[in-house]
C-alpha cells in the first residue's frame, strides 16, 4: 500500500510558507527539497476559510491545500503529489505551480510497472530539477517510497 497527499518544493521557500501552519511539519527530502504532508490537522487548518471541498483539478486536492499551494509557488515552483495504491495497482496524481501558474498536469494516470521512469510523480519532480539517480526513477531518488502513508511521513517529521 501507497497513500500518499503531500507538496513539495525547495526545502527553504517552503519551511517559510508553511510557518502560517501551527500544524505543519516539513520532511527533508535529497536535493535540496522537501515534503510537507498533506495530513488531516492540516488539511482541516487549510480549510479555514476555503471550505474542506475538492478543487476542479483533482478530487485528491482540497480547495485549501490549492490555495496554500499556488501561494507558495510564488517563491519557488511547488508540487502537489498523491498515490493510492495498493498491491501495485493504483493511481498517482501530480500538479506542478510556478508564480501562480499550472506549468504541470498530467491528470490521473494508472500506476503500472511499464509507467516506469516517466509515472506522473518523477515526471513532476523533474519539472521540480530533480535528477534521479542512475538506475532509479525521480520519485525513488528523494525517497517518496521510504514512507508509505501521509501520517508516516509527518510522523517520521516529529520523531
Amino acid at each position: 500500500m501507497h497513500d500518499l497527499q503531500a507538496l513539495i518544493a525547495n526545502s527553504e521557500p517552503l519551511r517559510r510558507h508553511a510557518q502560517s501552519l501551527r500544524t505543519a511539519v516539513l520532511c527533508e527530502l535529497p536535493q535540496g527539497l522537501a515534503l510537507l504532508p498533506l495530513t488531516d490537522v492540516v488539511l482541516a487548518e487549510l480549510a479555514v476559510g476555503q471550505g474542506d471541498v475538492p478543487s476542479a483539478l483533482l478530487p485528491t486536492l482540497t480547495r485549501g491545500a490549492l490555495v496554500f499551494a499556488v501561494a507558495a509557488s510564488q517563491a519557488t515552483p511547488v508540487a502537489f503529489v498523491s498515490t493510492c495504491y495498493f498491491g501495485g495497482q493504483g493511481t498517482q496524481d501530480a500538479l506542478v505551480w510556478r508564480q501562480g501558474e499550472l506549468i504541470f498536469s498530467p491528470r490521473s494516470a494508472p500506476y503500472a510497472a511499464d509507467a516506469w521512469p516517466n509515472s506522473p510523480i518523477s515526471r513532476a519532480l523533474r519539472t521540480l530539477g530533480i535528477v534521479a539517480d542512475d538506475g532509479s526513477d525521480e520519485f525513488d531518488t528523494v525517497g517518496l517510497g521510504k514512507y508509505r502513508t501521509t501520517e508516516k511521513w509527518a510522523a517520521s517529521a516529529r520523531a
